[in-house]
């Protein structure tokens, strides 16, 4: 793969893990059709992705048959990088919920070149511990704090311009609670006047009860 047919903002995706100088001849670009897999829970992992276009969903599925969103990757997240550590099958599943480009360094080709390197090291490590963080004080929140605290911090965090858009079937995978108990929720945010249901997603329209009910959610 010549880096001369990835854009500029492209390539410095690979400059901030420090793969700019990786050997050509050993990356390839791969693309995935929006509800493709780019891997499956369970699965082994030959290689590191670099999302470049689009958006991947990636989540685990438990024996029951029940789903749990971890997260959402856009461009310039890395996906394979803990199995390179440890050699373990994948532990969620990576799917694309939008049409998804990548840059694929695969590990036997590319392992001595990717552990010798420190900036790449350093990335990962630093990537690693920020999503221990993030899980932990996530799982306590979880715990601590009932369902309508942890919504309206997420609204909080995510609304754009006082408008809440969002596919409420991924957010109740999100927050590991069912569809009907999301929208019920919702629903009685509504009749507390905190938000209105429009046609195009969920109004704010007192942002200081919201701050008061929510809490704060740590976020890398």
């Amino acid at each position: 793969m010549a880096l001369e047919l990835l854009s500029q903002k492209e390539k410095q995706y690979l400059e901030d893990y420090g793969l700019g100088d990786l050997n050509q001849r050993n990356l390839s670009i791969r693309t995935f059709d929006k509800g493709g897999f780019l891997f499956q829970q369970g699965s082994a992992l030959e290689e590191l992705m670099i999302v470049l276009e689009g958006r991947v969903k990636v989540y685990s599925m438990a024996a029951n048959g029940k789903s749990l969103l971890y997260c959402f990757n856009d461009p310039g997240s890395i996906m394979g990088e803990v199995e390179l550590m440890t050699g373990a099958f994948a532990s969620s599943s990576a799917c694309a919920i939008t049409d998804v480009k990548c840059v694929v360094i695969p590990y036997e080709r590319c392992r001595d070149e990717l552990t010798s390197n420190l900036k790449f090291m350093n990335r990962i490590c630093s990537v690693m511990a920020e999503i221990v963080i993030q899980d932990s004080i996530n799982g306590a929140s979880n715990i601590l704090y009932p369902f309508e605290s942890r919504l309206c911090a997420y609204i909080s965090m995510t609304s754009e311009e006082g408008l809440f858009r969002a596919k409420l079937t991924e957010l109740a995978e999100f927050f590991g609670t069912s569809y009907r108990h999301l929208l019920r929720t919702l629903d009685n945010l509504c009749q507390k006047n905190v938000l209105e249901k429009t046609a195009e997603g969920y109004r704010i329209k007192d942002d200081r009860k919201l701050h008061m009910i929510g809490i704060k959610y740590y976020s890398i």
